[in-house]
């Protein structure tokens, strides 16, 4: 659960629910970095710029499947695993907050799908300097963990 005092550490889920459906919108312009989908099985990271913002998105395929991490303009940071679906509270319940699959609708997952999908991707960014890549980190039983 967002407390005041995080929403200065990182986007509210609101804000990420709001950057997501921009990130949908065809009027809205974006940037995608990352190598082209593919319709195989294999895991892929897209970046995406929009309106100030990095996404970093995993797909399975030519499937999304979640938000790995996001920067907005303010300088915070969200990375998947920080918060709870619904809630903390919600104690064994609860599972890591995907904001793509608990905060979107199905037809707002739909069309960032085929919007992302059909993005022309430009070169490969080189990867983070702080962080380990997402392969180091997503190895597959660790993906398994997330899809089960």
């Amino acid at each position: 659960m967002n407390t005041p005092t995080d929403n200065h550490i990182r986007p509210s889920r609101q804000d990420l629910i709001d950057i997501l459906r921009q990130a949908a919108d065809p009027e809205v312009v974006m940037t995608v970095n990352g190598c082209p989908l593919r319709a195989d099985s294999s895991w892929q990271l897209q970046i995406v710029c929009v309106s100030g913002w990095t996404l970093a998105i995993l797909w399975n395929g030519d499937t999304i499947d979640h938000l790995i991490n996001t920067d907005d303009p303010l300088g915070r940071h969200w990375s998947y695993g920080c918060d709870r679906w619904p809630s903390w509270e919600a104690g064994p319940d609860s599972v890591p907050l995907c904001p793509i699959r608990h905060l979107l609708t199905a037809v707002e997952r739909q069309a960032l799908e085929v919007r992302l999908h059909a993005a022309p991707a430009g070169p490969e960014p080189p990867p983070p300097t702080n962080v380990p890549t997402v392969d180091e980190i997503m190895d597959d039983a660790f993906m398994e963990l997330l899809t089960a």
